[in-house]
């Protein structure tokens, strides 16, 4: 994916400067019941591809509270 992304973005806009891609997902057993969490999961996966250094894809694992009661 970063490796598509950074061929786009060479072809699609020069720039003097290498375009990186951070990523942030989230696994999960069975869907959050409410968005609100499955965007903070995300978001948190993001923050932390970032905090590991540019052109980073990071997830969250899904863990025991995802998974059917």
């Amino acid at each position: 994916m970063r490796r598509t992304f950074a061929q786009v973005a060479r072809e699609g806009f020069p720039t003097p400067d290498a375009v990186s891609l951070s990523v942030g997902g989230t696994l999960f057993e069975e869907a959050p019941t409410d968005l609100a969490t499955l965007i903070a999961r995300g978001d948190a996966a993001l923050y932390d591809s970032k905090r590991a250094g540019r052109n980073r894809m990071m997830m969250t694992p899904a863990t025991p509270d995802d998974a059917p009661a």
